[in-house]
């Protein structure tokens, strides 16, 4: 519970500085740090899981590259936009939000962070779905596994999944994950 509570703590603090306000967050980097050297957390694991987030945070960062023009102040000759304080801020805040979480899903079972979660008062619903997105994500991405097989075969030296079939791809995912839902759902209810 103190580490749910403290990671939402921290996680709400970090988020609260206002987007020009860069030099506010320079303390919270001590808490990573020193979460991961008092539990022995690798730094190599969770920068990988951190990749996960980075398109999203570039995305909303590069929005704001393009949307705030004006000049905050010039380094060396160099004028910097209030842009480019917000896309510093976006990806520092998301670096901080980001490794707190996974430091927490790394100290404790995921099924003790919901436990606790249904303490906090949060609605037995909400923890439901967690605990059934949990557990069936390996057989989703088992689905998109076979399926991405499916694909690279019958496209020989293609890497990856082609823009135009990107669309009908998701799609046929989708299908398919709904009718595996089902089956999974009737295999449960003759148990």
């Amino acid at each position: 519970m103190a580490k749910l509570i403290t990671t939402l703590a921290y996680v709400a603090a970090v988020l609260s500085f206002a987007s020009q306000n860069i030099s506010g967050l320079v303390p919270f980097f001590f808490y990573p740090a020193l979460a991961m050297s008092l539990s022995g957390i690798p730094y190599r694991p969770l920068a990988k899981r951190f990749m996960a987030a980075l398109p999203f945070a570039l995305m909303g960062g590069i929005g704001n590259l393009i949307w705030m023009k004006g000049t905050a102040f010039t380094l060396a000759g160099v004028p910097v936009s209030y842009g480019t304080i917000s896309f510093v801020s976006i990806m520092l805040k998301t670096l901080l939000s980001v490794f707190a979480v996974l430091i927490l899903i790394a100290t404790t079972s995921f099924m003790e962070v919901v436990r606790q979660m249904g303490r906090l008062g949060v609605p037995s619903i909400v923890c439901l779905q967690f605990v059934i997105t949990y557990r069936y994500l390996s057989v989703l991405l088992g689905e998109a596994s076979s399926m991405l097989t499916a694909y690279s075969l019958r496209s020989p030296g293609q890497r990856g999944i082609k823009m135009k079939d990107t669309g009908s791809f998701l799609g046929q995912f989708i299908l398919r994950s709904f009718d595996r839902a089902g089956r999974v759902y009737q295999a449960m209810k003759c148990r």
